[in-house]
Order: structure tokens, then sequence, then C-alpha cells
């Protein structure tokens, strides 16, 4: 994806003009029959030069914010079914509820939970992102496509992050809590989501998901994405077909 730049440029014109002005007069006086004497007065204009300043015209790009992502070839993933469509609406948040939460076992893990949900017979893992705990964010099934669940609410219209870990037993790192915030923050803006739908699970069906660590959360995630569209740049998604 493009990043633009931003290049201020001024530019500053100056004009001179010149005068000047030379007067003489002369006035004879005579005070003896052999001397006379001849009185000159000169004026001289002193050089004027006058410079004329433009308002400075700047042009600015705004850079975009850029959010790096894991694709689908990067975690190695398998192959996917036919999917559905939709439109979401709004944001619902999740967890794995895994046992291991470790970073470097991640797409491993990724690689488990797609290969479980397909063996339920849904066409791809359930979610749209997912988010490890060093915040790196992996590519899930399309956000066109609605999510899939064990329980009983209807996942058609919301957008489906989440976060690997069990987080009724603990908080989410930092660092997922920062990456959460700028896949909502890019969902927010791409589909004109209002951040105040934001929800767990929880919301919808008899879970404890996204666990209690992370669901009190809530209200932080949404002042912390509406900040962000506040700053007014463009959010983008960069798909990167490695583990980083």
């Amino acid at each position: 994806m493009a990043v633009a730049s931003s290049i201020g440029a001024r530019f500053a014109f100056g004009r001179a003009s010149d005068t000047e002005a030379a007067t003489g007069a002369a006035a004879p006086a005579v005070t003896s029959s052999t001397t006379t004497t001849a009185a000159v007065t000169s004026t001289t204009a002193k050089r004027a030069t006058t410079t004329t300043t433009l308002p400075a015209t700047t042009t600015t790009l705004t850079r975009p914010i850029v959010i790096e992502v894991v694709s689908k070839s990067g975690w190695n993933a398998r192959p996917t079914g036919a999917f559905g469509s939709h439109e979401p609406v709004r944001l619902t948040y999740h967890h794995t509820a895994s046992g291991g939460s470790d970073p470097a076992e991640a797409p491993d893990r990724i690689r488990g939970y797609q290969r479980y949900h397909q063996d339920q017979g849904w066409p791809d893992v359930a979610y749209h992102y997912l988010i490890d705990q060093a915040g790196r964010i992996y590519e899930g099934r399309p956000v066109e496509a609605p999510g899939d669940t064990f329980t009983e609410y209807d996942p058609m219209g919301h957008f489906l992050p989440c976060l690997d870990g069990n987080f009724d037993i603990g908080p989410p790192s930092p660092e997922s809590v920062d990456a959460l915030v700028r896949v909502l923050g890019w969902a927010s803006q791409t589909f004109e989501i209002d951040p105040q739908t934001l929800s767990g699970h929880r919301d919808h069906a008899a879970t404890t998901c996204p666990g209690g660590y992370a669901y009190e959360l809530r209200d932080e995630l949404v002042s912390r994405v509406e900040g962000m569209l506040a700053d007014g740049r463009p959010i983008e998604l960069r798909l990167l077909d490695e583990i980083f």
C-alpha cells in the first residue's frame, strides 16, 4: 500500500523600485570688486528598496496509519470453502480461550484453530483477524464473510477480531491490546461503524468470552478507537507473506 508524504513549500518574491532626484541652484553674491562666490545646494534621495512577501502556500499530504498483518499464506493457512456475504455494522471481540499464549507458538495454534473449525464444516477459521500476545495480527476469513460460532448468537453483521489466549485467567498483553485498537479503528473507518457498537461475545450469548480481563477493557477500547478516528488519518492494512 502506498504511503503518502507531506511536503510544504514556501515562496517569497521580491520587487525593488529605485528613485533618485537631484536638483541644483546658483545665487551669485558680490563681496568685492574682484571676488564672486557661487553657492550650490544639492539634494540627493537615498535608494529605496521595497520587498513584498506573498503568503506561504503549504500543501500537506496526510500520511496514513499502516497496520501490518500476516497474510493467510504467511501463516500457511489451508484452502478455504465457500463463504456467504454480509456487511459489518458492529464490532464484537473474542478470545480463543486456549491454554497457550506463547507468541512463538501462535502460528501453529492459529493453524490448529482453522483445522478444528473446518472439521466442524465451516469454510475457514471463525474470526476475521486474530491477534497474538506479541501484538502480531493474522488474517482470518474475509471481512465481507460472516463469522461462525459454537454459541447461539447470529454473527451476521459482526466484525470479529479475536485475541489469542484465555483472558479469564489473566490480562491480555499491552501489545495485543494496542493491536486490537488498531484493527477496530480500521474496521470502524472502513465500514463506517460507530465504535460505541463495540461489545464482547458474552453480550450476545451464554459465554464468558472474551474473558473477564479483556471484557473490562471495553470502555478503554472505545475511547482509544474514537481518538484514532478523530486524528483524521486514513487507516490501511498491509498484508505480509511472512511472520514478522
